[in-house]
């Protein structure tokens, strides 16, 4: 800490920098910014976390990671989540599994088995949400694998074991090379927002400062619209607990 506040005095951000993703903004957000990141700050080594949503909130709450990206909120008196991307999730499916559907009804989905991801992943939940609110229980549907990665959804759909819903960034190339098609929900559209989130009680070393802003001004262009239409809260969002 010493040695980055005295770096800090010489205008040189320095030192190691812990922060965390989840599966989706770990791998389809971070990569460009970090790199742009190192570039811009090269003195500052960067570790990354990949996990589901609830266990980066839990290493930011616990002080292991300095500064988390995750697909849901997760409500707490000390933390801070900031809204940084807009996302849309899509359900997806292996050409020959989708049987030439394009567009179905929330209503049919239960008649084709599913790759769920597991129960802390903000993508299940923003989902499951999302069919709430359209009138079904996500526990209707038929699951035939559940896991814990996105890379893995991807994988098991295109092998055609099931369909499932996931982000547009996480499928998009392969929905434009025709491995996957997407289902499209004519009475349902889920969206959300990836946030950062950091604890507000903890020090801020100067390179998890300086990577707060720059992790902003970079994904700017990801959300007020930019990315899937649904709109962008305020730019910063305060969330306490409730008795």
């Amino acid at each position: 800490a010493a040695e980055a506040e005295i770096d800090q005095l010489r205008d040189e951000v320095s030192g190691d920098l812990v922060v965390g993703g989840s599966t989706i903004p770990a791998h389809h957000v971070l990569p460009e910014v970090i790199a742009g990141f190192v570039r811009t700050y090269p003195s500052v080594r960067v570790h990354l976390r990949v996990g589901d949503t609830a266990d980066i909130v839990q290493r930011v709450t616990d002080g292991e990671l300095m500064l988390g990206l995750v697909g849901a909120v997760e409500p707490h008196s000390d933390l801070v989540f900031e809204p940084l991307v807009d996302d849309e999730l899509v359900v997806v499916a292996a050409p020959e599994l989708a049987g030439g559907r394009r567009h179905v009804q929330i209503e049919e989905l239960a008649q084709w088995p599913w790759i769920m991801r597991e129960a802390g992943s903000g993508t299940r939940r923003t989902f499951a949400e999302s069919l709430a609110a359209a009138g079904m229980d996500v526990r209707r549907l038929p699951v035939a694998l559940v896991v814990d990665s996105t890379q893995a959804v991807v994988q098991y759909v295109r092998a055609g074991l099931g369909i499932s819903a996931t982000s547009r960034l996480a499928v998009a190339e392969s929905i434009a090379r025709g491995e996957l098609v997407e289902l499209q929900l004519d009475d349902c559209r889920p969206a959300r927002q990836f946030h950062s989130v950091r604890h507000a009680r903890r020090h801020q070393f100067p390179a998890a400062v300086a990577f707060a802003a720059f992790l902003g001004e970079h994904t700017s262009h990801l959300r007020n619209g930019h990315a899937t239409g649904a709109e962008a809260g305020n730019t910063k969002t305060r969330h306490k607990d409730k008795a």
